[in-house]
């Protein structure tokens, strides 16, 4: 089985004090809801996000609904060896269970992890209180230890990727860093490559 925890994602619902901005009214109207019902995302609300603190790296829900896309349709979570976990940054944390179908539009997506954060409980995916890590563990940082295609095959364990666009982790997970790639990858990409080393034959 192989873990995969999306660490320090950038979901969250849009905060309150950018509720007024009308940029954040237009995005409610658009989708029929109070602003605290949607999750922040920076394609619609990117001239009110300039007064928050970080805002260079919120509202990027795009990147957690790519990765888990991957994840879930890879040779290895048809065959229902991939579980996943998703923390966001204000430390709420979801399980994903194996052969869970990841919501192919993203709008649906964004609505399910909306209704998530406010306390709904979904019928397959779920908040827990933490994780439950699979040793080893592998975070992918492109700082890390520069390793090889070939170092990936056969893998298993609790593989960690980061749910943001820039930065680094803002929380800390023990485990050995590892860069796949001379050049920095999207998280998606670098997910994308591992699942598939992890299958390379012997």
């Amino acid at each position: 089985m192989i873990t995969l925890i999306v660490l320090d994602a950038e979901l969250e619902l849009v905060p309150r004090e950018i509720w007024n901005h009308r940029q954040v009214r237009a995005y409610a109207r658009m989708f029929k809801k109070k602003p605290g019902e949607l999750l922040l995302d920076a394609s619609f609300c990117h001239a009110a996000m300039k007064s928050l603190e970080e805002n260079e790296r919120r509202g990027r829900p795009d990147i957690v609904h790519q990765i888990l896309l991957i994840a879930f349709d890879s040779p290895l979570a048809l065959e229902g060896k991939i579980e996943a976990y998703v923390h966001t940054r204000n430390g709420k944390i979801f399980y994903v269970p194996p052969k869970t179908r990841i919501p192919r539009n993203y709008f649906r997506f964004c609505g399910l992890f909306a209704k998530l954060l406010m306390g709904e409980s979904g019928p397959i995916i779920k908040r827990v209180e933490k994780f439950e890590i699979r040793k080893p563990v592998f975070i992918l940082d492109p700082k890390g230890k520069l390793v090889s295609a070939d170092f990936w095959r056969g893998k298993r364990g609790t593989f960690v990727v980061g749910g943001f666009p820039k930065g680094d982790y803002k929380t800390k997970i023990k485990g050995e860093r590892y860069s796949i790639a001379p050049y920095e990858l999207t998280a998606p990409a670098a997910v994308s490559l591992i699942l598939a080393w992890i299958l390379l034959p012997s």
